[in-house]
């Protein structure tokens, strides 16, 4: 009964935010001014999880050059101002909205683009309350685009690539993406001498608890890893954060007879992407350190069980697993209108986690490791 009861507060408030979202769509439509050769300037409210905020500052390194970067990062994900070439970096505060309002409102925005970098609608108000001479981003729909005073639709799901098409719009002088340099400086010496010795990979089998139980079983893990002859000639290298500690140790023990190096809560996110960087691939979940790996521009294998591999997947560096057995699957994909997505409402306890067993796995990695070969 709890469930459905939230499932009807959810509609209502789907149907009141899309509302209020076409009004505020309206008086940017009106407002939003042309992009000119004066613009010199960008202002980012890096929004969402650690993917969606690396994707967003991959794009904003590449430009950085071109343009001045200002951004706006929670504090709570202040090691991601590592990853940054931009240094005007504001810190906030979510349980201090009141100080960040008057952050948007105070700053001097001459000729300055506000980059919308998701479908919420909080994008719109800090537009609309800072001031902004122009536009740029999604429209409160990840399927509409507004450039300045354009607008168009883009039938793009896909994240990386649409937006690759905002950004192309952007860049003057395009040049091939370069990889992110690290400064060694920040890695300790325990990482660098792993990173140096045998031959690696990157191994984390957990998804982040916060979406609920939905990694993949102990087991199935256990047997695609004691059995493979490839992976037992490298080293593993087990990642994870601290939350994963305790379930990491006792996987561990199922594999401990391999050369693994169980490194789970015991790096930095700076640190999980050199390790990551100097890795022969990664093997994760659709989760944070799949888009670390992208950024890295490092191949992974990623294994969707909820998620829509056709939205969050860069296929220039994923290879993706997805065994599609529940009508319900995937059950976060295209976000609605003004929202992004949250934790599903799951009616089926995630048995989504239990579609993928070991023979899949098996698979899936001998067609990743042809396509790496062949460059996929």
């Amino acid at each position: 009964m709890f469930k459905i009861s939230k499932l009807i507060i959810n509609y209502l408030k789907t149907y009141f935010i899309f509302f209020f979202v076409f009004i505020l769509s309206f008086i940017i439509k009106i407002t939003s001014k042309k992009v000119t050769s004066k613009t010199k300037s960008i202002t980012c409210f890096l929004y969402g999880g650690i993917g969606d905020q690396l994707i967003i500052i991959d794009k904003l390194n590449s430009i950085s050059d071109q343009y001045e970067i200002k951004v706006y990062l929670d504090y709570k994900f202040k090691f991601l101002s590592d990853f940054l070439k931009t240094k005007k970096i504001a810190f906030y505060r979510k349980k201090n909205k009141f100080n960040f309002i008057k952050s948007v409102i105070r700053d001097k925005k001459t000729n300055q683009i506000y980059f919308s970098n998701s479908a919420n609608y909080i994008h719109l108000i800090i537009y609309l309350i800072g001031n902004f001479s122009s536009f740029i981003g999604y429209l409160g729909n990840f399927e509409k685009i507004m450039f300045g005073s354009e607008y168009f639709k883009t039938n793009q799901k896909n994240r990386y690539t649409s937006i690759k098409i905002i950004f192309d719009h952007l860049i003057k002088i395009k040049k091939d993406t370069q990889k992110f340099k690290f400064d060694l400086k920040k890695i300790s010496n325990r990482v660098l001498e792993i990173s140096k010795a045998k031959p690696y990979i990157v191994l984390n089998i957990f998804k982040t608890s916060y979406w609920g139980d939905v990694s993949l079983p102990l087991k199935v893990w256990e047997n695609f890893i004691i059995r493979n002859t490839y992976l037992s000639k490298l080293n593993i290298i087990l990642v994870g954060d601290n939350s994963q500690i305790y379930k990491s140790e006792v996987f561990y023990k199922f594999i401990s007879s391999l050369n693994v190096i169980n490194l789970t809560g015991k790096t930095d996110f700076y640190e999980l992407g050199y390790l990551i960087s100097n890795s022969k691939f990664v093997i994760c979940n659709d989760t944070g350190i799949m888009h670390l790996s992208n950024f890295c521009k490092k191949k992974n294998l990623s294994i969707f069980t909820f998620s829509d591999p056709e939205v969050y997947a860069n296929k220039a560096f994923t290879n993706t697993l997805f065994n599609k057995k529940y009508k319900c699957q995937p059950c976060i994909s295209l976000s609605k209108v003004g929202c992004d997505n949250h934790p599903p409402l799951c009616f089926n306890n995630y048995n989504c986690a239990k579609t993928i067993i070991e023979d899949d796995l098996e698979n899936e990695f001998n067609n990743f490791l042809e396509a790496k070969e062949n460059n996929f």
